[in-house]
């Protein structure tokens, strides 16, 4: 009974590669600081973040010491308080992105500062909840912090269908601008579905005959996001989520912006996505769960692409909402 009460299961990366060394293993919960909250976690997101941090490519940018625990948007409930902490209680449902330079959520346990997490709305699933926190926070700052999208004007998607993209296109749909999505024909569907004008199957189509465009989110890169630059109008804006960004000095306009967007743990954009989804305006689209046991190949299906939606992983069982 002792060891249960110090340590928990987590899902562990212990060596970086092609395939990276990871695993369920017995860890030490979390120590707390005096403004964190620590959550029994119920549910965790899976992101593109995770197998590229396990196979080394974010090493630099975020170097962490091996082993740490993956998964950096969970859903859950607020176990026990640091001495600083007033905004929530014990019992409370909640949600978020965590530190990226922190242990991560695929475990029972997790440490994460109040400020940084929003109380789950009552008609919300952990599942949905664990869907949203760095997908949304990413979908938001390439669409408003970046793009500064208004009512009106016209946003290209390009992966309509994935974890990010259904989830800007229900948030741009909700700022009053007319959406088009880049996806598969069977993507298409989940994207119309979220709210999407129109829809364009990347295998048969070139989205670029549909601008212009005022802003293009990308999440696909590469080639895509390349032709993407042809479809802006002038005085539009390019977000991509995907690097490298190496493309930018070989683009010639010089009437468009562009930049790299991420996410970090933001407590008032949760509290704002909070608000969207207690409203039916922002319905995260779950493609699969699995347990901690399923964690490695849960990574490496978000490392392959083509989910359409959200793979989340259920850590443990919600106990009765306070």
């Amino acid at each position: 009974m002792k060891r249960r009460e110090t340590t928990m299961k987590a899902f562990q990366l212990n060596a970086y590669g092609q395939p990276p060394m990871m695993g369920l293993a017995d860890a030490e919960r979390p120590v707390l600081r005096s403004d964190d909250l620590l959550v029994r976690v119920v549910c965790a997101g899976i992101n593109q973040m995770d197998w590229k941090l396990a196979e080394g490519f974010l090493r630099d940018f975020l170097p962490h010491q091996l082993p740490v625990t993956l998964g950096w948007e969970i859903a859950g409930v607020v176990e026990a308080l640091g001495p600083d902490c007033t905004s929530f209680a014990i019992g409370d449902p909640v949600f978020g992105m965590l530190d990226l330079m922190r242990n991560g959520g695929f475990a029972e346990y997790v440490a994460v500062a109040e400020g940084k997490m929003a109380r789950i709305p009552n008609a919300v699933s952990f599942q949905q909840a664990a869907a949203v926190p760095l997908s949304a926070i990413t979908a938001w700052n390439s669409l408003f912090a970046f793009g500064a999208l208004k009512a009106g004007q016209d946003v290209l998607i390009l992966g309509g269908a994935g974890g990010v993209g259904h989830l800007a296109i229900q948030l741009a749909k909700r700022a009053g601008a007319r959406v088009t999505a880049v996806c598969s024909a069977a993507g298409g569907r989940l994207a119309l579905g979220c709210g999407a004008d129109a829809v364009v199957d990347y295998n048969k189509d070139d989205f670029v005959r549909f601008g212009p465009f005022d802003l293009v989110l990308d999440a696909v890169g590469g080639e895509t996001r390349n032709r993407s630059w042809k479809a802006l109008r002038e005085g539009g804006a390019l977000a991509t989520i995907v690097p490298p960004w190496d493309t930018v000095a070989d683009v010639k306009r010089t009437d468009v912006r562009s930049m790299l967007v991420g996410a970090a743990p933001d407590g008032a954009t949760m509290r704002q996505l909070a608000v969207a989804m207690e409203s039916g305006e922002l319905r995260p689209q779950i493609a699969q769960t699995c347990g901690l046991d399923g964690c490695t190949a849960a990574i490496l299906a978000s490392k392959a692409g083509h989910t359409h939606g959200k793979l989340v992983i259920e850590v443990g069982t919600p106990q009765a909402r306070v």
